[in-house]
């Protein structure tokens, strides 16, 4: 066996490519070189450092994805159960500043740094995790105008909160997204014509009640995503206890004292089981988003960690310039509701629907 080695010598830049491909080659051979060549020039926003956001900044920065973290609370006790980024004695330093120089040991080739105000020019992606009961009116405010900004510039948009046992996360990709199936029997060919994401806006004020489930009921997350926003939009000078269980009574749901009142004590509180999951398939999405290779979710993915269900809701025909509605300004009109099966064709006569409901879609034609 005779052996033979390459005496010509390589320049800094030969040497750093060639080091690249030997740490993405089976992200290469997985996606292709085109695709990693939009991952590794990607940069995303991360605002809110959660336990999703944690779990999708370990999976984008490993990826060779570029991230800029935005969260300037102080780190407490607690947040060391759902951030791996933190130590003891970070305990009481801003927690962007705290994490930034562990993620950046993760991929010496992508790049990691700290901003302190949220924004969109520059980047790729936008991530925003709620944490916490976020009663505030000035922080939906401000996630609906980048939300908006998102859409309007073409960069895609992610929301997700965790709290307790359950959490979601909401996808934005524009009206019109192609990817490229990763399925071989679609002989390469890019989709074009997938159903337009809902716009963030424009799925907040929407009567989630019309989604209601004959067959499963709707997951309290949701129910209690929509219920924070309203009362954080509310004039109205009283407790979130009282004005959750008006909203109960007014819209007819289905949700317990007792479900509101725990729902008061433990909002922000992030499980390490939920969040990895959520975090998980948020970094599956993003880097869909970003290489454009393989069928992304649209739009709603909820997660239940009690029933161990993950069930996504789709929404279609929304109106990018819907601004958030408050509880005394309910929409005027209830959107239709179809129901399909993933593996059925789409019941729209109002027949009886498929024995096997998967996804849900709204319709505001």
């Amino acid at each position: 066996i005779c052996w033979y080695r390459n005496t010509k010598k390589m320049d800094g830049k030969e040497e750093v490519d060639a080091a690249k491909n030997a740490v993405y080659d089976r992200q290469i051979r997985l996606w292709g070189a085109e695709a990693q060549q939009r991952i590794g020039s990607s940069w995303v926003m991360i605002w809110g450092f959660g336990g999703v956001n944690v779990e999708l900044c370990k999976n984008l920065i490993l990826a060779g994805i570029s991230v800029s973290v935005c969260d300037s609370s102080i780190v407490k006790l607690s947040d060391l159960g759902h951030n791996f980024f933190l130590r003891e004695d970070d305990v009481g330093k801003k927690k962007s500043v705290a994490c930034i120089e562990r993620i950046q040991e993760l991929n010496p080739f992508a790049q990691a740094n700290v901003i302190d105000e949220p924004r969109v020019d520059g980047y790729t992606l936008i991530s925003v995790e709620r944490i916490g009961k976020k009663s505030d009116g000035e922080y939906y405010t401000k996630v609906m105008n980048i939300a908006k900004d998102c859409r309007e510039k073409g960069i895609s948009f992610f929301y997700s909160r965790a709290d307790s046992d359950g959490g979601l996360s909401v996808s934005d990709l524009g009206p019109s997204f192609t990817f490229l199936p990763d399925r071989a029997d679609d002989g390469g060919k890019r989709i074009e014509n997938f159903p337009p994401f809902a716009a963030y806006a424009q799925l907040c004020p929407s009567v989630w009640k019309s989604i209601a489930r004959k067959k499963q009921p709707m997951p309290t997350t949701i129910w209690f995503d929509r219920i924070d926003a309203l009362y954080a939009a509310s004039s109205q000078s009283i407790s979130y206890l009282e004005f959750a269980k008006n909203i109960v009574q007014t819209h007819g749901l289905n949700l317990s004292d007792e479900s509101i009142s725990r729902h008061c004590k433990v909002a922000g509180t992030q499980l390490v089981l939920v969040t990895a999951v959520l975090g998980g398939m948020l970094g599956q999405e993003c880097i869909k988003a970003i290489s454009k290779k393989g069928e992304p979710t649209n739009n709603v993915f909820v997660f239940d960690s009690s029933t161990d269900a993950g069930i996504v809701y789709l929404r279609v025909g929304a109106d990018p310039d819907a601004n958030l509605t408050s509880i005394d300004k309910p929409p005027a009109k209830k959107p239709k509701l179809t129901i399909i099966d993933v593996d059925e064709p789409a019941n729209t006569n109002g027949g009886t629907p498929p024995p096997q409901n998967d996804i849900v879609i709204l319709d505001d034609d």
